[in-house]
């Protein structure tokens, strides 16, 4: 929920649970997305660096679809942006999109955090991707969502 990034509690209840479940630090990815920063700005930089603390690992949703603005990603401890679609959609057809996106792959290469293209759903956009650095993505082509009862998960620890 966008509401737990300015629960200053929040960190209290995932630490235990991260014990519970033994789950080493950066197993546990929590996404969050710009409007929900915005919300609390100050309470949730320091819910998210105590996550941090914990090894969780934060990803920014959504990036560039609100009104996130550069002052905002320094105030806020990420591992992981992820570029909203919007500006993958026509990356293989209009290059004034691939120089933005080249932008936003240097963007975030720059400030030390992984960059995921959301929305791939064609190889050739894939394939200006490679060109111009980018190196995760996530879409359609890859696979469509399933409800968790249809993931298999392998386990090292036959549970």
């Amino acid at each position: 929920s966008p509401h737990v990034i300015s629960d200053p509690a929040f960190p209290n209840r995932v630490a235990p649970l991260l014990r519970r479940h033994g789950l080493a630090a950066g197993q546990l990815a929590l996404e969050i997305t710009e409007d929900a920063l915005l919300r609390n700005l100050p309470t949730a930089a320091t819910v998210a660096r105590r996550l941090r603390e914990l090894g969780v690992v934060m990803s920014l949703d959504d990036f560039g679809a609100g009104y996130t603005s550069l002052a905002h990603l320094r105030q806020i401890p990420l591992d992981t942006i992820k570029i909203d679609r919007g500006f993958a959609g026509d990356v293989d057809v209009n290059p004034d999109t691939e120089k933005f996106l080249r932008a936003l792959l240097a963007l975030g290469r720059d400030l030390e955090l992984r960059v995921v293209v959301e929305g791939v759903e064609r190889q050739t956009q894939v394939d200006v991707l490679r060109r111009i650095g980018g190196t995760l993505a996530q879409g359609y082509l890859f696979g469509r969502p399933v409800p968790p009862s249809d993931v298999e998960l392998d386990r090292v620890d036959g549970r």
